[in-house]
């Protein structure tokens, strides 16, 4: 993910199955402000033609909060067009 937006909090509490489950809905809610920051933010850097760029915002996306994201596959494409 991007080092700007790494602030999550850990989720497990030392113990194999035991998770924070205040801390996974904090991370889940950050995770879906990310989104469309990250998406934004590709829109910006494919405006400049800074391609490589965005389409790694795009996959941030894909890889971290949302696999499916219809909006950072097609973005995604079009930087390899």
């Amino acid at each position: 993910g991007s080092s700007l937006m790494d602030v999550l909090e850990a989720e497990e509490l030392g113990m194999p199955g035991k998770v924070n489950s205040e801390a996974a809905k904090k991370n889940q809610r950050i995770w879906q402000c990310q989104k469309p920051l990250l998406l934004n933010w590709a829109l910006v850097l494919m405006k400049l033609h800074r391609w490589e760029e965005a389409e790694r915002k795009c996959t941030e996306v894909l890889m971290d909060i949302d696999k499916l994201n219809v909006k950072a596959l097609f973005r995604r494409g079009q930087c390899n067009v």
